[in-house]
């Protein structure tokens, strides 16, 4: 900006000479004689990331951002990064890489919790990666070694799921506060999200409702659990009758609060012994899990319960019974 356009050159490790070049559109953020290892990461959206954005390992800034390159499908991009030795020593092939972008805040159970890398990735952005404790003790990574890049640290270090398995739940009462994305859980422990809704109406009854798709991974129900081949017919009798089990058990879906604060909707899968008999139609796709009035709705189903039995309770003709029966005990 102060001293006008000019042209930068870096010194090469070649013997024999040339005339003839072709100049960059970008200077190398990193310079041929700093010791280290390029690494690629595979992102569907660059965020604010940019050339020389900074690389975290434990807040310590390692490396940077070298350049980025939409895939030729348009659909995600190449992120390549450096990493200075002898930091490129921690990066194994089991190494988890995430946006460090900005402040990572989260409300949950537990409070509030507010997360950075540094001061420096609020203003710019930035990458940080570690590795789980368990693979640790793997050997590096071969340079050029391509990664997944995660959009936070939640999503690097979530559990690995299978295939999952698409259903659908048919939601008579408000959706409000339930988003995609939002948790499908089994007494409290993650195995899905919510993928899609859409409302929809009976053309007969006119009665709306609202149609909710959600993708459950059967493996996070335990290790114990049998997960079925769908490709095979002995996979899809499994899964059949498993879930036709489970849905005789009690089986059912549910709207339920996940923070009185923010309003936030979620989906709970548990056991209602009590609730009626329901069974699987197979013929639809995707499938349909039977549902439960959410929490509220059942609160105000019992209060209508309530209200409905004292309007049949006889107060007036009790109160006079009870007024003659005072009156016949002064005269006893």
């Amino acid at each position: 900006l102060i001293s006008g356009a000019y042209i930068g050159m870096e010194i090469g490790a070649g013997t024999s000479r040339k005339h003839d070049f072709v100049g960059l559109a970008v200077a190398p953020i990193v310079t041929r004689d700093v010791p280290g290892r390029y690494f690629v990461l595979h992102t569907p959206d660059l965020g604010s990331l940019d050339y020389g954005t900074p690389l975290f390992y434990r807040r310590l800034q390692v490396g940077e951002v070298v350049s980025y390159e939409l895939a030729a499908d348009g659909h995600s991009l190449t992120v390549r990064v450096f990493v200075n030795a002898p930091y490129d020593h921690f990066v194994t092939p089991e190494t988890r890489f995430w946006h460090a972008s900005g402040i990572d805040m989260s409300l949950s159970a537990n409070g509030l919790s507010v997360q950075t890398q540094s001061a420096l990735s609020i203003l710019i952005g930035g990458v940080a990666f570690a590795t789980p404790p368990a693979s640790a003790e793997q050997p590096p990574a071969d340079a050029e070694t391509g990664f997944t890049l995660f959009s936070d640290r939640a999503q690097a270090f979530r559990p690995a799921r299978g295939d999952p398995q698409t259903y659908e739940l048919v939601l008579t009462q408000s959706v409000r506060g339930l988003t995609r994305g939002a948790p499908v859980e089994f007494r409290g422990f993650p195995v899905g999200e919510v993928t899609d809704m859409r409302s929809d109406v009976d053309a007969k009854t006119f009665e709306f409702y609202a149609r909710v798709i959600v993708n459950i991974y059967p493996e996070m129900f335990g290790a114990n659990m049998p997960v079925a081949d769908l490709r095979t017919e002995a996979g899809l009798a499994a899964r059949h009758q498993r879930l036709d089990t489970l849905i005789a058990r009690g089986l059912r879906a549910q709207l339920r609060s996940g923070s009185m604060l923010t309003g936030a909707m979620y989906v709970a899968l548990d056991f209602f012994p009590d609730a009626a008999p329901e069974t699987i139609d197979w013929s639809e796709n995707p499938v349909r899990i039977p549902v439960v009035p959410g929490e509220f709705e059942a609160i105000e189903a019992s209060i209508t319960r309530i209200i409905k039995k004292l309007d049949k309770v006889p107060v007036e003709a009790i109160g006079n019974d009870l007024a003659k029966a005072l009156v016949d005990l002064r005269h006893t």
